[in-house]
């Protein structure tokens, strides 16, 4: 995430976050930890960002990917359906 020629580093986005668990860049912060492969750090991010913005389709998205790394492919369908149903030109979760 680029703000004003700067990246967030990871504790900052955790701080941002646990700050304000609706803000946008829950997603951002979820897939971090998922590209560190740390799967439940991921996942409980999403739930938590999930629980205060439950419209937003990336963390849906990223929380469907952990899912599928955990073995739990009806629950990681069912959310990629949700997810083309609202955006049927998202073609990652196609």
């Amino acid at each position: 995430m680029k703000i004003k020629s700067k990246y967030y580093t990871p504790k900052q986005l955790e701080r941002l976050f646990a700050e304000d668990f609706s803000s946008p860049i829950f997603p951002i912060l979820a897939d971090y930890y998922f590209n560190a492969s740390q799967f439940k750090k991921a996942q409980k991010v999403c739930q938590l960002g999930l629980e205060n913005s439950s419209n937003n389709l990336t963390g849906q998205y990223v929380l469907a990917k952990t899912y599928i790394m955990n073995n739990k492919f009806l629950k990681a369908e069912k959310l990629l359906k949700h997810i083309v149903s609202f955006d049927q030109s998202n073609t990652v979760a196609i």
